[in-house]
């Protein structure tokens, strides 16, 4: 709700942050909501599951944007290398979802920024 953002933004700094320590004023709001364990750790990311992603949501875009022909036109990279990252992802010979993900974000942005 960009109101409550809104809310977050107009607060003084004293009242979000006090050292190294942030969310002052959500952390009172629910003190007697969460076990304190939860309430003083340290931030943790979340991961999105992008392996699972590239073999079924993202699979089509992944195959049409990193295919052979496409990548040799390119001359940027080694199709048979990325067919290998591929094939071994898709069956489950091993995770190469970082090494995909960022072959099809550059893709991606090549196709928006340089292409034509």
């Amino acid at each position: 709700d960009p109101r409550i953002g809104h809310f977050a933004f107009s607060l003084p700094t004293a009242y979000k942050l006090r050292g190294r320590k942030g969310k002052l004023v959500l952390k009172e709001a629910v003190k007697d909501l969460l076990p304190r364990e939860i309430l003083n750790r340290n931030k943790k990311g979340f991961g999105i599951p992008i392996a699972s992603w590239l073999k079924t949501h993202l699979k089509s875009l992944m195959l049409e944007m990193l295919d052979r022909a496409r990548l040799e036109k390119q001359g940027l990279f080694q199709p048979e290398y990325v067919e290998t990252l591929i094939n071994e992802h898709l069956n489950s010979k091993a995770s190469h979802h970082k090494e995909i993900w960022s072959l099809l974000v550059f893709q991606l942005w090549y196709d928006r920024y340089l292409s034509k």
